[in-house]
Parts: C-alpha cells; structure tokens; sequence
C-alpha cells in the first residue's frame, strides 16, 4: 500500500513526489517552473511539453531543480512495471532506457547536476526500500527495468544509438564555441534527438546562466519561444532564489555592472557586445522579392519606386542574399525586399545562371536603377547588369557604422524593413567584435548576408543621390 500510494500520488503530482520521497522543499519559482512542465499530470487535458528551455542567473538553484527533475525522471519510469519501459515504448527486447546527464567536463560532472542526483537518491531510503538501484562513479542503474541513469562527456557522439527517456544539459552555454564534436550546437543536435525515439514522453532539458547574448542558451530561448511544445523560461538570480535581492546583487557587483546583468540578471545584452541589444523592428509589408520569385513575369508590385537592390554571396557559395530598398516621400528609407537563396541538394554552389536571370527579372520588374555588392565574387554578374541595364555597381562594404545608422533610425521611427524569419535571426545574432576598432560580424554558426544587404540598401539610399527614387517616379528601360 505504501509503495502503490506513492507511485498513484507521485504521477499526478510531480512536487508532491519531490516533498514526499526526496523530502526536499523547493523555491516559489523552482516549484513554478517544475509545475508548469508537468502541466499534464496535474490536468491530463493539457498537452505535454518535451523541452524545457531555462536561462537562470547564477546562484539561483537550477542546477538544483534540474537534478530534482533528473530524479524524478529516473523514478518515472523505475515505476514501470506491467509494461515495462522498453515494452510500453516498443523497443527492442530488455534495450535499456537512458536518462543522460551531459556536462562539459569530468569536473563539471562531480560538481554539477548529476553529483546532485546521485547524493538525492542516494539519500532517499524509499530507493533503497523498493527498488534495486545500484548507484556507481559515473551512473546510477536498475538492472530489473533496464534503466541507466549516466552522465556524458560533451563529445556529440556520445550517446548516439541510445534512446533516452530524459536529456539533460548542464551549463549548455559552456560548451566549448567550436565547430568540432565538442561544438555546443553539434553536441545539441546530435544528443537531443535520443530522445525523439519516445515521442513527447523523451524530455530533453536545457539549463544555463547565459555567457553572451547570441550563445546557445540565448539563442535556443528566442527561438522556443514560438514552438508549441517547448517551455522556455528567462529567470533571474532573485526571482530564482528567494534568499537574494537585487538591489544586494547590483551593490555586490557595482564596480563590475558587466559582470551582474550577465550572470545575474541574464540580460548578456546590457553588457554591450550585441549590435542589436533591443532587438531588430521589422514590419509586415509585401516582399517584393519574394513576389517576384512566385509570380515572375506577371508580378507588379504595389508600389511603383525607383529602387536600390543590394547582394552578397557567402563566401562558400552556398546562400545568396538580397535586398531591395527606396525612400518614401518624407525621405526615409523602405526596405520592401529581403531574399536569401541557398544551395539545393545535390549542388556543389548556387547556379550563377539561377541568380543572374532572377536579378534581370528584378531590374526589370521593380525599377531597379541601382545596384550594391560588397565582394568581387560575382564580377560577371556585375559585368552583365552594367552591359545590359547601364546600370554602374557600387562596391561598399558593410561596416559598423552601417548598422549604427540602422538602429538609429530604428530607434527614431524612421525605417521600415519587411519583415522576414532569416533576416530578424540574423540581424538579432550580429554581435560587437573588438572594443577598440569595433566591427560587426555573426556568430560561429550564423551568417548576415541578408542584413548585410539591408544594411547596404539603407546606407545607399540615404547616402547617395536618390532624389528620383521616391514613389511616383517610374524609369521605364527599353530594350
């Protein structure tokens, strides 16, 4: 009876378990947060979330909640019996099930989430009492369920070809900022996906105080934003833990402010080092380039203005960007047209001719009388417009100040750019490299040809002479 009441009460109510079998007591907010993950145990109505996404500054007890749920995990399917996990989630016969704990170092290992959860069970008689865990250096096992509670080094093909009921993430923004197997993304990708076997029932779990403002944590908590099956949370230090303040924080760390919005108050943003820290406005007008790639020939746009159209390839040849702008009557710049081309399956680069007959379709239909690259890495194509449209190139590359005049008009109301995913994730990401000749460039795993582009539109229309580009005035070119 009092193994049943635990396992009936336990499933429903994930923080009466905590209370009950691990006789801890969790903070307003941690007990917030592990509530609204579990949604559907307390009302089975609500669907279930498969990720958890939490920035927290640091000293505020994620590392301790993460474990609390690492636990809970284990226990979960530990209480398994008719079916077992590997029948009730059909796999192969006595396949064990995993919960990984994946930190970035051995140490981090012995200090972080998964030394926590080994000392939690380990205190817990109710373990001891009902179950056959066997808890060792590196894990923490049921031989009778077939479930293995294991820590991971940050290597992304550790764990491959194993199916997780859990994947938890220590400190992900600490990952080492690499390309190779021990980058943070590779590590993510790869690792995540054990836990797709099980469907929404494989949780993966990320915790993290955030390093700068375009790391993994940062980027992983704006872009679950909008994913319907991900909780994404930015909490910090004192709404965490209650037994801090901020105004005792700030004073702490008033002679490092830096140091205190990043680590503290998770804003890596405040700390400078990011071109956009209040994020790029976009607005939801039609995308002329857009139109143009659908309707080709019989596309007209709604406005007919004089207009600049800015490229940049990427250095691999695989994307192109674009962009097209024009000013308004009160002289500010419409950036109307935002594109990005990229390498199809099986092409080795982008087809020049793709690019080239997509550019004379635009010249033609959208009174293109203008044209800015940065990189002479299309000198035909600009041979070919200045041949056949008369149109001379204008070679300018995008610098910081570029990008200071677009915030700043950003800022003043007087800009407006269409509204486009790739283009608000790129420009979003572009941080500040160098303090003392500043310049601005993507992080290891992005890229900016599109807001390059932008940047190059608005430079030009409201540093060159555009008189004649405001709407109204139409150039018709015969051919």
């Amino acid at each position: 009876m009092e193994y049943m009441e635990v396992v009936v009460k336990g499933k429903r109510d994930p923080i009466w378990w905590v209370n009950t079998v691990l006789g801890m007591d969790l903070y307003p907010k941690q007990e917030e947060i592990m509530r609204a993950f579990y949604q559907n145990r307390y009302d089975p109505t609500l669907d279930q979330y498969k990720k958890l996404i939490l920035v927290a500054g640091m000293r505020g007890g994620k590392t301790a909640l993460a474990s609390i749920m690492g636990c809970y995990e284990y226990w979960d399917v530990l209480t398994m019996t008719n079916p077992k996990p590997f029948e009730y989630y059909k796999l192969l016969r006595n396949q064990k099930l995993f919960i990984m704990v994946v930190a970035t170092s051995e140490k981090q290992a012995e200090d972080g989430v998964f030394s926590n959860i080994q000392s939690m069970i380990e205190g817990a008689p109710w373990f001891g009492t009902w179950t056959d865990t066997v808890i060792r250096g590196d894990s923490v096992e049921s031989f009778k369920q077939r479930i293995k509670l294991q820590t991971m080094s940050s290597w992304a093909n550790t764990g491959v070809g194993r199916t997780s009921k859990c994947v938890i993430f220590d400190e992900l923004a600490n990952f080492e900022q690499t390309s190779g197997k021990r980058g943070a993304w590779e590590v993510w990708n790869r690792l995540r996906k054990s836990a797709d076997t099980i469907g929404t029932d494989g949780h993966v779990i990320g915790i993290s105080s955030p390093m700068y403002p375009t790391d993994i944590i940062m980027t992983l908590h704006r872009d679950s934003m909008e994913e319907k099956n991900t909780l994404s949370m930015l909490v910090p230090t004192w709404e965490m833990n209650p037994h801090f303040t901020e105004a005792a924080l700030r004073e702490e760390h008033k002679h490092n402010l830096s140091a205190f919005y990043r680590d503290y108050a998770c804003q890596p943003q405040a700390a400078g080092g990011i071109q956009f820290p209040e994020g790029v406005k976009l607005d939801r007008i039609e995308n002329v380039l857009k139109g143009l790639l659908e309707k080709k020939e019989k596309y007209v746009p709604k406005y007919q203005a004089m207009r600049v159209l800015a490229i940049d390839p990427a250095v691999k040849n695989d994307s192109f960007g674009m962009a097209c702008a024009y000013r308004d009557f009160d002289g500010n710049p419409i950036v109307d047209g935002a594109i990005k081309f990229q390498r199809q399956d099986g092409q080795s680069i982008i087809s020049p001719a793709m690019i080239r007959e997509y550019i004379d379709l635009a010249i033609r239909k959208l009174n293109i009388n203008a044209f800015v690259f940065d990189a002479w890495m299309f000198p035909d194509l600009i041979e070919y417009v200045r041949l056949k449209f008369g149109i001379e190139a204008t070679k300018h590359i995008v610098g910081k100040t570029d990008y200071d005049l677009w915030r700043s008009l950003q800022e003043n109301g007087e800009l407006s750019v269409v509204f486009d995913a790739d283009l608000k994730r790129e420009a979003e990401r572009l941080q500040i490299i160098n303090e003392k000749n500043p310049r601005v460039d993507h992080d290891l795993h992005g890229s900016k040809d599109m807001a390059d582009c932008v940047a190059n539109c608005i430079w030009y229309v409201m540093t060159q002479s555009v008189a004649n580009m405001s709407p109204g005035f139409v150039v018709v070119r015969v051919f």
